[in-house]
């Protein structure tokens, strides 16, 4: 496929959190819920996270597939991200 996104990435004590919404399969259930509306998420999208705490990069990556992209960088002001990967999908 063109669209993928193809990167190497240096972990050394490091962690590495994806979260992403792509089905192959329309069928298959979507499983992030938009937690101010309780709908469940639809956006083609991938995020990567790398940073030094592997919570903090499962929350982060987690947050910013849900949250509209005007958040994005407000949410991203209060954590210490070593890199970041956004991807429509």
């Amino acid at each position: 496929m063109e669209d993928d996104v193809q990167t190497t990435l240096d972990l050394r004590n490091d962690a590495l959190s994806i979260s992403g919404l792509h089905r192959h399969n329309v069928s298959e259930p979507m499983h992030v819920v938009e937690p101010q509306t309780g709908e469940l998420k639809h956006r083609q999208l991938l995020v990567a996270v790398k940073m030094d705490c592997p919570v903090e990069a499962e929350i982060l990556s987690t947050a910013l597939l849900v949250a509209p992209q005007e958040y994005h960088r407000s949410i991203l002001n209060n954590f210490n991200v070593n890199k970041l990967i956004l991807q429509s999908l």
